[in-house]
Protein backbone atom coordinates (compact mmCIF):
# COMPACT_ATOMS: atom_id res chain seq x y z
CA UNK A 1 0.00 0.00 0.00
CA UNK A 2 1.26 3.59 -0.61
CA UNK A 3 0.92 6.33 1.89
CA UNK A 4 -2.41 7.40 1.14
CA UNK A 5 -3.71 4.16 1.38
CA UNK A 6 -2.06 3.60 4.33
CA UNK A 7 -4.28 6.24 5.23
CA UNK A 8 -7.50 4.90 4.19
CA UNK A 9 -6.91 1.51 5.61
CA UNK A 10 -5.95 3.27 9.09
CA UNK A 11 -9.01 5.65 8.70
CA UNK A 12 -11.61 2.58 7.65
CA UNK A 13 -10.44 0.56 11.03
CA UNK A 14 -10.77 4.07 13.17
CA UNK A 15 -14.70 4.72 11.33
CA UNK A 16 -15.23 7.41 9.46
CA UNK A 17 -16.69 9.53 12.20
CA UNK A 18 -13.97 9.60 14.66
CA UNK A 19 -11.05 9.73 11.78
CA UNK A 20 -12.64 13.24 10.91
CA UNK A 21 -10.67 14.65 13.98
CA UNK A 22 -7.54 12.94 13.50
CA UNK A 23 -4.31 15.57 10.87
CA UNK A 24 -2.56 14.16 8.33
CA UNK A 25 0.79 14.58 10.92
CA UNK A 26 -1.09 12.40 13.45
CA UNK A 27 -1.65 9.79 10.75
CA UNK A 28 2.26 9.92 10.08
CA UNK A 29 3.20 9.80 13.41
CA UNK A 30 1.20 6.76 14.26
CA UNK A 31 2.52 5.00 11.34
CA UNK A 32 6.15 5.54 12.15
CA UNK A 33 5.33 4.60 15.46
CA UNK A 34 3.71 0.98 14.32
CA UNK A 35 6.29 0.38 12.11
CA UNK A 36 9.10 0.84 15.09
CA UNK A 37 6.88 -1.49 17.15
CA UNK A 38 6.99 -4.21 14.46
CA UNK A 39 10.53 -4.03 14.32
CA UNK A 40 11.79 -4.39 17.93
CA UNK A 41 9.07 -7.10 17.96
CA UNK A 42 10.86 -9.00 15.20
CA UNK A 43 14.39 -8.21 15.73
CA UNK A 44 14.62 -7.55 19.17
CA UNK A 45 11.93 -9.40 21.67
CA UNK A 46 13.81 -11.00 24.39
CA UNK A 47 12.54 -9.40 27.03
CA UNK A 48 8.93 -10.61 25.88
CA UNK A 49 9.79 -13.47 25.68
CA UNK A 50 8.80 -14.79 22.29
CA UNK A 51 10.28 -17.57 20.25
CA UNK A 52 10.76 -16.22 17.30
CA UNK A 53 13.15 -13.37 16.07
CA UNK A 54 15.02 -12.27 13.32
CA UNK A 55 17.81 -14.81 11.62
CA UNK A 56 15.93 -17.60 13.38
CA UNK A 57 12.95 -17.95 11.41
CA UNK A 58 12.16 -17.60 8.05
CA UNK A 59 9.08 -15.25 8.10
CA UNK A 60 10.77 -13.08 10.42
CA UNK A 61 13.65 -12.90 8.17
CA UNK A 62 11.43 -12.37 5.20
CA UNK A 63 9.31 -9.51 6.84
CA UNK A 64 12.60 -7.37 7.54
CA UNK A 65 14.74 -8.09 4.42
CA UNK A 66 13.96 -4.95 2.81
CA UNK A 67 15.93 -3.09 5.97
CA UNK A 68 19.12 -5.33 5.91
CA UNK A 69 21.92 -3.29 3.96
CA UNK A 70 25.83 -3.71 3.70
CA UNK A 71 27.79 -0.69 4.38
CA UNK A 72 30.57 0.12 2.07
CA UNK A 73 34.24 -1.03 2.97
CA UNK A 74 34.95 0.63 6.58
CA UNK A 75 39.18 1.19 7.37
CA UNK A 76 39.69 0.64 11.15
CA UNK A 77 41.41 2.04 13.56
CA UNK A 78 44.22 -0.37 14.81
CA UNK A 79 42.02 -3.50 15.82
CA UNK A 80 38.13 -0.85 16.52
CA UNK A 81 36.16 -0.37 13.71
CA UNK A 82 34.63 2.62 14.79
CA UNK A 83 31.08 3.51 15.69
CA UNK A 84 31.29 7.05 13.67
CA UNK A 85 32.46 5.54 10.57
CA UNK A 86 28.79 3.47 11.02
CA UNK A 87 26.29 4.12 7.81
CA UNK A 88 24.04 6.85 8.95
CA UNK A 89 20.98 5.19 8.57
CA UNK A 90 22.65 2.23 11.13
CA UNK A 91 19.77 0.38 13.71
CA UNK A 92 21.09 -2.77 14.75
CA UNK A 93 24.09 -4.81 14.05
CA UNK A 94 23.94 -8.25 11.90
CA UNK A 95 27.30 -9.65 10.57
CA UNK A 96 30.60 -8.48 10.47
CA UNK A 97 32.89 -9.22 7.74
CA UNK A 98 36.83 -8.21 7.86
CA UNK A 99 39.89 -8.74 5.97
CA UNK A 100 42.81 -9.32 7.94
CA UNK A 101 46.55 -10.23 6.07
CA UNK A 102 44.49 -9.55 2.60
CA UNK A 103 41.76 -12.73 3.46
CA UNK A 104 38.26 -12.37 4.27
CA UNK A 105 36.50 -13.39 7.10
CA UNK A 106 33.51 -13.61 9.51
CA UNK A 107 34.19 -12.56 13.40
CA UNK A 108 32.30 -13.46 15.95
CA UNK A 109 30.69 -12.06 18.32
CA UNK A 110 31.17 -12.69 22.10
CA UNK A 111 29.84 -10.69 25.33
CA UNK A 112 32.31 -9.24 27.13
CA UNK A 113 32.07 -11.40 30.47
CA UNK A 114 33.73 -14.34 27.64
CA UNK A 115 36.02 -12.81 26.17
CA UNK A 116 38.56 -12.35 29.50
CA UNK A 117 37.87 -16.81 30.03
CA UNK A 118 38.51 -17.08 25.98
CA UNK A 119 42.03 -15.21 26.42
CA UNK A 120 42.81 -17.68 29.18
CA UNK A 121 42.36 -20.17 27.16
CA UNK A 122 44.67 -21.89 24.58
CA UNK A 123 42.16 -23.62 22.24
CA UNK A 124 40.27 -20.65 22.28
CA UNK A 125 42.02 -17.54 22.55
CA UNK A 126 41.87 -15.37 19.36
CA UNK A 127 43.46 -16.39 16.61
CA UNK A 128 43.60 -15.89 12.34
CA UNK A 129 45.44 -18.44 11.38
CA UNK A 130 43.30 -20.83 13.78
CA UNK A 131 39.91 -18.75 12.24
CA UNK A 132 39.09 -17.26 15.62
CA UNK A 133 38.13 -14.11 14.84
CA UNK A 134 36.22 -12.85 17.58
CA UNK A 135 34.84 -9.02 18.36
CA UNK A 136 33.20 -6.91 21.38
CA UNK A 137 30.97 -3.88 21.39
CA UNK A 138 32.36 -0.61 22.97
CA UNK A 139 31.12 2.97 22.99
CA UNK A 140 34.43 2.92 20.15
CA UNK A 141 32.74 0.58 18.11
CA UNK A 142 33.33 -2.87 17.24
CA UNK A 143 36.54 -4.12 18.90
CA UNK A 144 38.02 -7.04 16.97
CA UNK A 145 40.43 -9.65 17.88
CA UNK A 146 42.40 -11.77 15.83
CA UNK A 147 45.93 -12.28 17.54
CA UNK A 148 48.57 -11.42 14.75
CA UNK A 149 48.34 -9.98 11.80
CA UNK A 150 47.17 -6.85 9.68
CA UNK A 151 43.42 -5.62 10.18
CA UNK A 152 43.02 -3.65 6.50
CA UNK A 153 39.12 -3.37 6.60
CA UNK A 154 36.01 -3.91 7.00
CA UNK A 155 32.31 -4.31 6.43
CA UNK A 156 29.12 -4.55 8.56
CA UNK A 157 25.82 -6.02 7.72
CA UNK A 158 23.33 -4.37 9.59
CA UNK A 159 19.16 -3.80 9.96
CA UNK A 160 19.07 0.06 8.65
CA UNK A 161 16.39 2.93 9.71
CA UNK A 162 13.29 2.42 7.54
CA UNK A 163 12.39 5.46 5.99
CA UNK A 164 10.13 7.90 8.54
CA UNK A 165 6.87 7.67 6.10
CA UNK A 166 4.63 10.88 6.03
CA UNK A 167 1.68 12.37 3.77
CA UNK A 168 3.22 15.47 3.13
CA UNK A 169 2.67 18.70 4.27
CA UNK A 170 -1.13 20.37 3.80
CA UNK A 171 0.54 23.19 1.54
CA UNK A 172 1.56 20.03 -0.49
CA UNK A 173 -2.10 18.82 -1.43
CA UNK A 174 -2.98 20.48 -4.73
CA UNK A 175 -6.90 21.79 -5.22
CA UNK A 176 -8.44 22.20 -8.41
CA UNK A 177 -7.30 24.28 -11.02
CA UNK A 178 -7.01 24.42 -14.95
CA UNK A 179 -3.12 24.56 -14.52
CA UNK A 180 -2.93 22.59 -10.95
CA UNK A 181 -1.05 19.52 -12.73
CA UNK A 182 2.58 19.59 -14.58
CA UNK A 183 2.74 17.03 -16.99
CA UNK A 184 4.30 14.49 -16.47
CA UNK A 185 4.71 14.36 -12.73
CA UNK A 186 3.34 11.34 -10.87
CA UNK A 187 0.84 11.92 -8.40
CA UNK A 188 -1.39 10.15 -5.48
CA UNK A 189 -5.11 10.74 -5.37
CA UNK A 190 -6.42 12.31 -1.52
CA UNK A 191 -9.86 12.92 -2.24
CA UNK A 192 -11.24 11.29 -5.57
CA UNK A 193 -10.61 13.73 -8.28
CA UNK A 194 -11.24 14.41 -12.45
CA UNK A 195 -8.34 15.12 -14.09
CA UNK A 196 -9.61 16.48 -17.60
CA UNK A 197 -12.34 13.87 -18.11
CA UNK A 198 -10.34 11.43 -16.51
CA UNK A 199 -11.46 9.70 -12.97
CA UNK A 200 -9.24 8.49 -10.57
CA UNK A 201 -9.83 7.15 -7.24
CA UNK A 202 -8.32 7.86 -3.91
CA UNK A 203 -5.00 6.26 -3.01
CA UNK A 204 -4.56 5.57 -6.82
CA UNK A 205 -1.27 7.22 -8.70
CA UNK A 206 -1.16 8.43 -12.04
CA UNK A 207 1.18 10.46 -14.23
CA UNK A 208 -0.43 13.47 -15.39
CA UNK A 209 -1.34 13.81 -19.12
CA UNK A 210 -2.78 17.29 -18.65
CA UNK A 211 -2.70 20.30 -16.46
CA UNK A 212 -6.34 20.36 -16.13
CA UNK A 213 -7.28 19.42 -12.16
CA UNK A 214 -11.37 19.37 -12.48
CA UNK A 215 -12.68 18.51 -9.23
CA UNK A 216 -10.84 16.51 -5.82
CA UNK A 217 -7.24 16.75 -4.48
CA UNK A 218 -3.98 14.97 -5.28
CA UNK A 219 -0.48 15.73 -3.86
CA UNK A 220 2.74 14.73 -5.74
CA UNK A 221 4.38 10.95 -5.00
CA UNK A 222 7.82 13.21 -4.32
CA UNK A 223 5.97 15.37 -1.43
CA UNK A 224 5.31 11.73 0.37
CA UNK A 225 7.20 8.97 1.92
CA UNK A 226 5.97 5.43 1.29
CA UNK A 227 6.59 2.46 4.05
CA UNK A 228 9.50 0.92 3.08
CA UNK A 229 8.50 -2.83 4.77
CA UNK A 230 7.21 -5.35 2.55
CA UNK A 231 3.24 -5.40 1.68
CA UNK A 232 2.64 -8.30 3.70
CA UNK A 233 3.31 -6.12 7.30
CA UNK A 234 0.98 -3.33 5.72
CA UNK A 235 -2.48 -4.39 7.02
CA UNK A 236 -0.33 -5.07 10.84
CA UNK A 237 1.35 -1.92 10.37
CA UNK A 238 -2.71 -0.38 10.37
CA UNK A 239 -3.97 -2.13 13.04
CA UNK A 240 -1.31 -0.97 15.27
CA UNK A 241 -1.56 2.51 14.39
CA UNK A 242 -5.07 2.61 14.60
CA UNK A 243 -5.21 1.25 17.83
CA UNK A 244 -2.53 3.42 18.62
CA UNK A 245 -5.06 6.48 17.49
CA UNK A 246 -8.04 5.50 19.24
CA UNK A 247 -6.27 4.31 22.72
CA UNK A 248 -8.78 6.32 24.42
CA UNK A 249 -10.62 4.63 27.44
CA UNK A 250 -13.62 4.36 25.73
CA UNK A 251 -12.16 2.50 22.68
CA UNK A 252 -10.16 0.16 24.90
CA UNK A 253 -11.87 -2.47 23.98
CA UNK A 254 -11.38 -1.81 20.29
CA UNK A 255 -8.08 -1.14 20.75
CA UNK A 256 -7.31 -5.29 22.21
CA UNK A 257 -9.37 -6.68 19.61
CA UNK A 258 -7.10 -4.80 17.10
CA UNK A 259 -4.14 -5.92 19.16
CA UNK A 260 -5.17 -9.70 18.69
CA UNK A 261 -5.73 -9.44 15.69
CA UNK A 262 -2.35 -8.67 14.97
CA UNK A 263 -0.98 -10.92 17.15
CA UNK A 264 -3.11 -13.48 14.92
CA UNK A 265 -1.54 -12.83 11.51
Amino acid sequence: MNIIQLRERIAFLNDRTASARFDNYQYDEAINDAINQIIKDRFDNVKQGKSYSFERVQVVIDELNTLVNTSPVIVPVANVIQRANFPANYREFILCEVTINGVKTYSRELSHAELPKIDRNPFKFASFDKDRVWHTFNSAGINVQFGTGTFTAAQITYLRQPAKVTLGLPSNYINPSATALSIGTSYYVSVDCDVNGTPYFVGQQFTALSTNLVSGQVIAVSNTVDCDLPEKLHDEICDIASATMMGTVEDYNKVTFLTNQSVKN
